[in-house]
């Protein structure tokens, strides 16, 4: 049970970035594709013995591509929201579900940040 008097943070209100350490690029077709250095030790080992890659691109499907390019800074979660509703429809249902759970994901894995956190690798 929550505190009396302590408020919830909404999601919805958050502010978003790119997290420019991250290497990035958009494909002719509009398409995002995110740049992952594998590094570590087993990825080091998997580099020499089973000849995979120093690095990979993850490509994003249109809709995440569509996101990717919204956050910006300066758009909270809503705003992103109302814009993808706008561009997709009923495609995206449910928006702000969705959304959220990409950007928590993106979060996670650090190509995004809260406007206000420090930018780290």
């Amino acid at each position: 049970m929550a505190k009396a008097g302590k408020k919830k943070d909404n999601y919805l209100d958050y502010v978003f970035e790119k997290n420019p350490v991250i290497e990035w690029h958009e494909r002719e077709d509009g398409i995002i594709c995110i740049c992952v250095e594998w590094k570590g030790f087993y990825n080091k080992i998997a580099q020499k013995v089973f000849k995979k890659p120093k690095k990979s691109e993850i490509a994003m499907d249109v809709l995440g591509s569509f996101v990717w390019k919204q956050l910006d800074g300066k758009k909270n979660i809503f705003e992103v929201g109302k814009l993808v509703k706008e561009e997709f429809g009923d495609q995206a249902e449910p928006v702000y579900g969705r959304l959220i759970k990409f950007v928590e994901i993106m979060r996670d894995n650090k190509y995004v940040v809260l406007k206000e956190e420090k930018k780290h690798d």
